[in-house]
């Protein structure tokens, strides 16, 4: 079910949700307040906005994630620490057949002329800029069209990729890196991205690849979610935290075996890459 939309916020002590006025628990309140220490002087939509993520975490995901996430952002922002989780899944072990299967067109790989007429339809999920980078770079993309629109979509590579615009990762030769999985609104919950992901993972296998893996964000609660529910297990986490002056990557014992690398762009200056392995089991 759906959280009710906050109507407004009174105070730092009471919240009007649905017509309907209660005091905010010890948690919220905490929550609220560091936000709206935040916006002196700004704009009270942002407090508005984040106490509703607050209350959707909470209701899926709990107390704890929540205010995991709370922490994370504020890292993130205060400092540029970022933690990734390193999932990963043998080929061999990936099952498509215990997804009910739905009604749609087979996956399959796309070429450069679909990919760039299917851009300039979505230009917000998929701008051209990207494509022709990720095609120059010998990434493949994989996914199904349904009613003539490109449903959903996943991106694979076994070459050095874009993280952002300063940054990029690579595995192991052996290994498939997955990234930038898309499933449009209007065609989610109809169990696409298993069979895509299916599709590809026996495309790379008969390349001798054996492994595919992903890194997702530590509060991306919902891929986390769906990449456990593909199968995949974590493998580490990698802490990034990347200044003006250098990048700092900490990477757990898993990571470190699936040969994770995270560097600076070639374009963006000399690396200076520290990579600290735990001593810790994963």
């Amino acid at each position: 079910m759906p959280q009710p939309p906050i109507e407004r916020i009174i105070s730092l002590s009471t919240v009007e949700i649905a017509g309907t006025k209660r005091a905010l628990t010890w948690g919220e309140r905490t929550f609220a307040g560091i936000n709206e220490g935040r916006r002196m002087g700004g704009n009270s939509m942002n407090l508005k906005k984040n106490f509703q993520r607050f209350l959707v975490l909470r209701k899926r995901f709990g107390t704890g994630a929540t205010l995991f996430d709370l922490v994370y952002r504020s890292l993130e922002r205060s400092i540029g620490l970022n933690m990734y989780r390193i999932v990963g899944v043998n080929i061999k072990d990936f099952d498509a057949s215990r997804w009910p299967k739905a009604d749609f067109a087979a996956p399959r790989e796309f070429g450069r002329d679909e990919l760039l007429a299917f851009s300039g339809a979505a230009p917000d999920h998929l701008p051209r800029e990207f494509v022709e980078q990720a095609l120059a770079a010998g990434n493949r993309c994989f996914g199904v069209v349904i009613d003539g629109k490109l449903a959903a979509y996943s991106w694979f590579s076994r070459k050095p990729t874009e993280m952002d615009h300063q940054l990029e990762i690579s595995f192991n030769p052996d290994m498939v890196y997955q990234y930038k999985a898309y499933v449009l609104q209007e065609f989610r919950g109809k169990r696409l991205s298993p069979y895509i992901l299916h599709h590809a993972l026996c495309c790379y296998a008969e390349e001798g690849v054996e492994h595919a893996v992903a890194y997702i964000a530590a509060n991306n609660y919902p891929s986390l979610r769906a990449a456990k529910g593909f199968g995949f297990s974590r493998l580490g986490t990698a802490y990034v935290w990347n200044t003006k002056r250098s990048l700092s990557v900490y990477a757990t014992r898993g990571c470190i075996s699936s040969g994770l690398r995270i560097s600076r762009k070639r374009l963006a200056g000399p690396d200076k890459l520290q990579l600290v392995q735990d001593n810790r089991s994963k």
